[in-house]
């Protein structure tokens, strides 16, 4: 039996939540944009947003309880499951200044701002996407039950 296998399992539900707003959000960039700066139909940010938070919370608590043990199993998936948060709280950054785009109160001041957001939240989905290949290595086939 794997330990952490519970957590494990939680932390890949959590990212499938989460990849599910990524693809609504980057499904197609200019058309989003447009609909932040009011070009065509709005998107509801602020709902992506309050999502992302609820995500955020609870990869926050699977780390707090997986982080004080220092097996080699643990440690990745503590390592992994905070690359991902990381990557939840860049993308939870772009979200929300769409949502204060959208509600005409600021958010990114240029497209040159925006890419810039976009490049960083990048680098974190590449960080947790190499963690992964290791975690793989400790809890295979996570989407399926044992």
């Amino acid at each position: 039996m794997i330990k952490y296998r519970k957590e494990a399992q939680e932390v890949y539900r959590l990212l499938l939540d989460y990849m599910e707003i990524h693809k609504k959000i980057f499904k197609s960039s200019f058309k989003e944009l447009g609909a932040a700066l009011g070009l065509s139909t709005p998107i509801p940010y602020s709902l992506h947003r309050d999502r992302l938070d609820a995500i955020r919370a609870d990869l926050r608590r699977i780390i707090k309880k997986v982080s004080h043990d220092s097996d080699i199993e643990a440690t990745t998936l503590v390592e992994y499951t905070e690359a991902l948060a990381e990557a939840v709280s860049a993308i939870h950054g772009i979200v929300s200044r769409l949502a204060d785009v959208t509600a005409g109160a600021g958010g990114f001041s240029n497209k040159k701002e925006y890419r810039e957001a976009v490049k960083a939240y990048n680098k974190c989905v590449k960080k947790y996407t190499n963690l992964g290949y290791k975690l793989n290595e400790f809890f295979p086939n996570i989407s399926g039950k044992m």
